[in-house]
């Protein structure tokens, strides 16, 4: 008797946390906070048209506060719909500062006007996927602006490009490139992200916020934008960032006070070992991904003028030995190698004693500030 209460007494605690386990991916797949799970029955290309439209006319930006549009979902908006732009620029949240909507305006020798395309961990693939989004759409971009990193040179660098991996997939056809990427650790972090408990906070709290319950009559198809007010663009606004109409990034005033706070003491060593450490022990490039981008560069500059930017980490960084400073020293002179190849201009530097970027210029060690990214032209290497 008391051998069945037990095994009767394991099969509810299984059946418990089963359904438990089933209710949470059901949560977090259909809130999906963060947009990363695909929508049954949805077409999204409506919804990516009004944005691109939305914002590119707005007169201060649209607040970063976003129903169904995942970033790299607003930033294929751009790529596919924008408009008057003459050059785009590739790359991470490195370069989501450079602009020439702010003040502080970017590249102005190159760049009269500018859609910034850049992304959160952006990587070798989204610059192929972005490339295909360019080639497909009718705009009057002439040139088309790489800003590399230190992990720029390798592929399987971060999974989020997922999101876009048909437009990859279709520009590997354009080349015809027969070498697989495989994506299965990105399909098993979305599994596995179904049951994260983190995620299913963020889903909840959606859930229950106003901006929810004011939106669950609407169509749901449909994404409203709000649109954000005159602002001082150095000091941002409250509670949230803002994506400016060139699509580079404002962040939130919280962000910027805590980061001035954090600026001043920082070592130089917290954080900037970022994707670099997926390097160390190993090259910190590959062949094949540097063949890759050369064939990709080559078939672009049949229609564009490609041009090399490379971003300065905080200079107390600089200060120290250290596997980071290693890979951008090696990183740089590759790039200079493969743009004397390409016949390439290379702007700016990841050293920022070379484009004169001082300590106060940074958000933390490897994201510069518009003041510091202004100043990217001062160092210039024509070919």
């Amino acid at each position: 008797r008391f051998k069945r209460m037990y095994y009767s007494y394991i099969k509810i605690i299984f059946l418990i946390v089963f359904s438990s386990l089933i209710l949470i991916s059901i949560i977090n797949f259909f809130v999906d906070p963060e947009q990363v799970y695909p929508k049954l029955f949805s077409n999204t290309n409506p919804v990516l048209k009004k944005f691109s439209k939305e914002l590119t006319s707005s007169k201060y930006g649209i607040i970063n506060k976003f129903g169904k549009l995942n970033e790299r979902d607003r930033k294929k908006a751009l790529a596919m719909f924008s408009e008057d732009a003459d050059c785009a620029i590739f790359g991470s949240s490195h370069i989501m500062e450079i602009s020439s909507f702010r003040e502080d305006k970017s590249l102005t020798k190159y760049c009269k006007s500018i859609i910034n395309l850049g992304v959160s961990g952006g990587t070798l693939e989204d610059y192929y996927a972005f490339s295909n989004m360019l080639l497909e759409n009718k705009h009057t971009i002439g040139t088309i602006v790489f800003g590399l990193d230190p992990w720029s040179l390798k592929f399987n660098m971060d999974q989020r490009w997922n999101k876009i991996k048909n437009d990859f997939d279709k520009m590997k056809n354009r080349l015809k490139i027969k070498s697989q990427y495989p994506n299965s650790s990105y399909t098993v972090s979305l599994i596995l992200n179904l049951i994260n408990l983190e995620y299913l906070i963020e889903s909840l709290d959606k859930l229950t916020s106003e901006d929810r319950l004011k939106d669950k009559d609407k169509d749901k198809d449909k994404e409203t934008f709000i649109h954000a007010e005159k602002f001082d663009i150095n000091k941002g606004i409250s509670g949230s960032a803002v994506t400016l109409p060139d699509g580079s990034w404002a962040y939130s005033s919280e962000y910027i006070n805590e980061q001035k706070l954090y600026i001043k003491i920082y070592d130089g060593f917290h954080g900037i070992t970022y994707k670099i450490s997926q390097l160390v022990g190993a090259r910190w490039y590959d062949d094949n991904a540097i063949n890759d981008l050369t064939n990709l560069v080559i078939f672009l500059q049949s229609k564009f003028n490609i041009i090399f930017v490379m971003t300065p980490y905080h200079p107390k960084v600089w200060e120290h030995q250290q596997p980071t400073v290693e890979a951008m020293k090696s990183i740089e002179n590759k790039v200079h190698m493969l743009a004397k190849q390409l016949n390439i201009t290379v702007i700016g530097s990841y050293n920022p004693v070379k484009i004169g970027c001082s300590k106060d210029e940074f958000f933390d060690g490897m994201h510069a500030t518009s003041k510091c990214l202004k100043k990217l032209e001062r160092k210039v290497l024509k070919r």
